[in-house]
């Protein structure tokens, strides 16, 4: 789901085992209570439907709908490679920003009105992305005991969704002549991320990040990052690597360095 200054919300969602008339009915049941408003809302929603063993087959996107995917165009590249254009964007991207929130159902739930207001004050600012593919609330409780043995914050298993809000200046290159990346529109628009994504955390407090897709100054990161995990994992850590030769950025057990 996209939400963006310009009071456009839009989603895409993937279904599986389902007839086609089936899916078309279970988005109308959403649809349905925009749609009955036209006087306020324009709802044009689209379908695509197609074989699942299809969904990484280059020939067939070419085949049905060659826009949907980009093939790779370096000349070693092999005949099967190739991204979904809509993540043209990320490609060769100096990042000016990037943060994420879990987003909690029972909260939703509880106190729709507070994550709304803190969605709408966000949006006039900057435009984000409600991931519901990444939350895992009300997963089965056998796929829960295993998940919950992994490094994933535990706010995920009880968030309906991940909230990302990033900027990027694409094709932009530190350090190479006539490519480089602006510092001032850097700076600009991370405190912008900054600002948006403050109305979201006041809204979520103790929710925490995504590691893999969490803001590069993140403070408190052990906690934001990993939550009541970090010790479990820093003891692995320790045991395992104990010069600490495999470090990253924010990584666990990079305070040690």
């Amino acid at each position: 789901m996209a939400f963006g200054p310009n009071n456009e919300f839009g989603f895409r969602l993937t279904f599986l085992d389902l007839q086609e008339a089936e899916g078309k009915a279970i988005v109308e049941q959403f649809a349905a209570q925009f749609r009955s408003r036209p006087d306020e809302f324009t709802v044009d929603p689209k379908f695509q439907f197609l074989e699942f063993k299809n969904l990484w087959n280059p020939d067939y996107w070419d085949s049905v709908d060659p826009d949907f995917i980009t093939r790779d165009p370096r000349p070693e590249a092999p005949d099967y490679q190739f991204w979904w254009t809509g993540n043209q964007g990320e490609l060769g991207a100096f990042w000016n920003g990037y943060q994420s929130r879990w987003i909690s159902t029972d909260l939703m739930r509880r106190n729709p009105s507070t994550i709304a207001e803190a969605f709408f004050q966000a949006s006039r600012i900057r435009p984000f992305i409600f991931q519901v593919n990444k939350g895992l609330s009300g997963e089965h409780p056998e796929a829960r005991a295993r998940d919950e043995k992994t490094a994933l914050h535990p706010g995920c298993f009880e968030a309906a969704a991940l909230v990302i809000m990033a900027s990027a200046q694409q094709y932009k290159y530190p350090g190479v002549e006539g490519r480089k990346p602006s510092a001032q529109v850097g700076r600009d628009l991370g405190d912008a991320i900054n600002r948006a994504m403050g109305f979201i955390k006041d809204a979520t407090p103790g929710a925490g990040t995504y590691s893999t897709e969490a803001d590069f100054f993140l403070e408190d990161w052990q906690r934001n990052q990993w939550g009541s995990n970090y010790p479990r994992l820093l003891r692995v850590k320790r045991k395992y690597d104990p010069t600490n030769f495999f470090k990253v950025h924010h990584g666990v057990g990079s305070e040690e360095l």
